[in-house]
């Protein structure tokens, strides 16, 4: 916080009386006259010392005021922006306009008043705030985001609509124009949107013979139920998916053939092993795609036997 310039000189004074002291000099501020030359200096410095710190004063509260409203360009923001603000509709397009906030901040133009302190004139600064003419919650379709760098220092927004659907074809095309918009010119943003991710799975889950009727259903529930609750472009953790299973009521051990993951668009095997014929490879990843379900591809299912066994990929032994 500025001081006055009064305040200013006389802390100057004192420091000039003590240092004047600690040399053997005596310097006696009450016998200056309106001419001396000390009080003419110290009173100049006193003077410029106090309008800077005014002026210091008024630029801090001016970036803080700015900090407040301006657009931060952050991954919060972004996913602010996508998952509360953009808005789509199939039948009534939704128009994006920058309303203009106006906030007030000094012009620079500085007039001193006769107390000390300062009057500055003020100028205007639009923010240019992103909104629709009409909030309408219904058209949010956004109900997945994350925010990751990609390549080079570009951006990737991941989305996904209600149950961790894929959004595809005008509505992909919206929420990019919607960006596009908002963003910071010469930056790259994309937004994306991919089909889930699929879980290949072979593993021989040891039960209690008197939940043989129920245990498949069971232990089926508790793999998607699992997956299910990973928060969108979380980790996939293969400690955390046999506690899952353990965690089934009539379960009594868990062993792992065979574990891998991959995107919708690569073919099966292709994606990454966490176990590959017995042998542990990798504890965790990340689904690109944000979300991941359990294999679907036919041949490949929990249901489905095992490629030269008669067990199936979910085997079941009772004990």
């Amino acid at each position: 916080m500025s001081r006055t310039a009064s305040n200013i000189l006389n802390g100057l004074v004192k420091n000039l009386v003590a240092y004047a002291a600690s040399v053997g000099l005596t310097i006696d501020p009450t016998k200056w006259s309106k001419t001396d030359y000390k009080k003419l200096t110290l009173s100049t410095i006193s003077d410029a010392t106090s309008v800077s710190e005014q002026l210091y004063d008024n630029f801090t509260s001016d970036i803080q005021l700015l900090r407040k409203v301006l657009p931060p360009q952050s991954q919060p923001w972004f996913q602010d922006q996508m998952l509360n603000n953009f808005q789509y509709s199939a039948t009534n397009p939704q128009v994006l306009s920058l309303v203009n906030s106006q906030i007030f901040v000094p012009k620079g133009t500085v007039t001193k008043n006769s107390d000390g302190t300062l009057t500055m004139t003020a100028d205007t600064i639009n923010t240019m705030i992103p909104m629709y003419s009409v909030k309408n919650t219904l058209y949010n379709i956004v109900k997945n985001c994350a925010v990751v760098g990609g390549f080079s220092g570009s951006t990737i927004i991941k989305i996904a609509g209600a149950n961790s659907s894929q959004i595809t074809g005008d509505a992909l095309t919206a929420a990019q124009s919607f960006v596009n918009q908002i963003k910071v010119p010469g930056i790259n943003v994309s937004v994306i949107s991919l089909n889930s991710a699929k879980l290949f799975l072979q593993l021989d889950v040891y039960y209690n013979g008197f939940y043989s009727s129920s245990i498949r259903a069971s232990v089926k529930s508790a793999i998607s139920n699992y997956l299910n609750s990973i928060p969108f472009n979380g980790v996939v953790t293969l400690s955390k998916l046999e506690e899952a299973i353990l965690a089934t009521e009539g379960v009594n051990d868990v062993d792992f053939t065979n574990v891998w993951e991959r995107e919708d668009t690569q073919s099966i095997g292709t994606g990454i092993s966490l176990v590959l014929n017995n042998t542990f490879l990798q504890r965790n990843c990340t689904p690109y795609a944000g979300y991941i379900v359990p294999e679907t591809l036919s041949g490949y299912t929990l249901d489905d036997t095992r490629t030269g066994s008669s067990f199936l990929n979910l085997n079941l032994i009772s004990e």
